[in-house]
């Protein structure tokens, strides 16, 4: 079972919007599980805040947020990859999972931009 995340495991960083949707159709109810043991085993050691670029690369960052406004496309939309993503985390207390996904994907493009 354990060689089984580390395989999905290596399937992040997603890099492009075909690899995001490949990834969305192969996440079922009877494995979501597992790539939410991955993703979690991703995000460790500092959260999604500062680790959400081991999952989505800031070119998909660049193209997604949460609800599709501004011109970008919707992290919803890919509904079982969101729902395995945010299954892989907890938001500290009075936060929601929302608002820390929001705020990784803004520090990711953050982090990206204001480089020298």
């Amino acid at each position: 079972m354990n060689n089984n995340h580390q395989t999905i495991a290596d399937k992040f960083s997603i890099t492009s919007e075909e690899q995001l949707l490949k990834i969305n159709d192969e996440i079922t109810s009877e494995n979501k599980l597992a790539y939410v043991v991955a993703m979690k085993s991703l995000l460790k050691n500092g959260g999604v805040v500062k680790n959400l670029q081991n999952i989505l690369s800031t070119a998909i960052t660049a193209d997604y947020n949460l609800y599709g406004i501004h011109g970008k496309k919707s992290l919803k939309d890919v509904s079982h990859f969101y729902a395995a993503l945010k299954a892989s985390f907890v938001a500290p207390a009075g936060k929601s999972v929302e608002d820390q996904l929001r705020r990784a994907i803004q520090n990711q493009k953050k982090k990206n931009t204001s480089s020298p």
